[in-house]
């Protein structure tokens, strides 16, 4: 495998399955004592579309970013098939009393198959507007692909060719949005910031200073992924430019700067590219306080205070791969590993829900969980989305594809 498919995995595996047609076998880390399974755990919802960020308001209604199943106009064949676009992705609320599902706002961009693709994958709530990231950047797109012919091996659900009088109106509508912070008030959508877009041209801006440990083998490469409200800013990370951004009220994006000058950016692992983690990717961020946490598929939680930044707990405390973060009234983070190490790598129905002190001490709430993602705290309940890589419509999973899922998109709630 050549290090160009191997980041391309690396920045759909922001979603996770992207990277999951390759299994190997790892040691896993000491950590804390795991249970057998999340027995304890209840359903609030079942159906949903690839559910990854999570967020609740003060009323206790739960909103999920759902990155949908990709679309009918394919890309490329990547190793779980063609590589699709479409208008898929939503932002849906739930009622964690019933269980009732509406949909917030419907027809986001989505790229990528059914299992794994990303689009609207971050999402938060400040006061009167709800806030979302939409995962990837215009970069990501090939030039022209609706005048290029479906890669050989489409799926049933994909158009038998891209030459298509829809595809440049979709593509437009894709390209559009793709990378941005939006805001969404009475179901319309406006978008605040072009992150994605500001973080690709800051990779390619800072390449000289980054070394052998830039971002990507191909500078430039973009794909943010979470937010978290913090005081008259947003906090977005960046899970392929491996930064953590700061959007003020006006919609401008910067990399924040530490004491020392440094940018807030975190560097990929040591080690060879073949064996996981290969990059660091930065998959979730919460704030607590004047703290910024950011948790990393790379099995790292760094605590930012707006000096300096310090790693709180790594892969020795039993953190294996991150896909959520959320804070409780206290300061505790939880998070999310998607996925364990003990065995093959993306094995299904081996992640985790951890509590993380301040301190940096780890404890485990749940485990045996199905690829969890999103995370939120309401009271003394914590709500975690499951089944993250896995579609509204099971039909839509080729029979080749890795068996991730036998059930839809899901939120469990965990007592704490």
């Amino acid at each position: 495998m050549t290090p160009a498919s191997l980041r391309r995995r690396a920045g759909l595996t922001a979603g996770i399955a992207a990277a999951a047609g390759v299994l190997v076998v790892l040691a896993g880390g000491a950590g804390p004592p795991v249970p057998a399974a999340a027995t304890n755990a209840g359903m609030v919802v079942t159906g949903l579309d690839n559910p990854r960020g999570l967020a609740v308001d003060d009323d206790g209604r739960l909103y999920v970013a759902e990155a949908g199943h990709g679309g009918p106009f394919c890309l490329r064949t990547g190793e779980l098939g063609p590589e699709c676009f479409g208008m898929t992705s939503r932002i849906s609320v739930v009622a964690p009393g019933d269980g009732h599902r509406r949909t917030v706002v419907g027809g986001l961009p989505s790229i990528g198959t059914a299992l794994g693709a990303n689009g609207a994958d971050g999402v938060a709530v400040e006061r009167d507007r709800l806030l979302a990231i939409l995962t990837s950047s215009p970069a990501h797109l090939p030039e022209d692909p609706c005048n290029t012919p479906t890669p050989p091996g489409s799926r049933p659900s994909a158009s038998p060719s891209l030459v298509s009088p829809d595809c440049p109106r979709v593509l437009a509508e894709v390209g559009r949005l793709l990378g941005d912070l939006i805001e969404v008030r009475d179901g319309r959508v406006r978008s605040l910031a072009e992150v994605g877009g500001y973080d690709y041209d800051w990779v390619v801006r800072h390449k000289a200073t980054l070394g052998p440990n830039n971002p990507d083998w191909r500078p430039g490469d973009a794909k943010p992924y979470a937010l978290a409200v913090g005081a008259d800013r947003i906090y977005v990370v960046d899970a392929s430019a491996n930064t953590l951004d700061v959007v003020d009220r006006f919609g401008n994006v910067r990399v924040p700067k530490d004491d020392a000058g440094h940018p807030v950016y975190f560097p990929n692992p040591a080690g060879p590219i073949g064996r996981f983690p290969y990059a660091a990717m930065p998959t979730c961020v919460a704030v607590a306080g004047r703290s910024v946490y950011v948790g990393s598929l790379s099995g790292g939680v760094w605590r930012w205070d707006g000096h300096r930044v310090s790693l709180v707990a790594g892969r020795a405390n039993g953190l294996t791969a991150l896909n959520g973060c959320a804070t409780d009234s206290h300061g505790n983070l939880y998070v999310s590993n998607v996925f364990g190490l003990a065995g093959s790598l993306y094995a299904p129905r081996t992640g985790s829900v951890l509590k993380v002190t301040a301190d940096g001490s780890v404890s485990t709430v749940a485990a045996g969980l199905n690829f969890p993602a999103g995370i939120a705290v309401a009271g003394d309940a914590l709500f975690v989305a499951v089944n993250s890589v896995c579609p509204e419509d099971l039909k839509l999973i080729d029979r080749n594809d890795p068996k991730f899922c036998d059930a839809t998109g899901a939120i469990l709630r965990l007592p704490l």
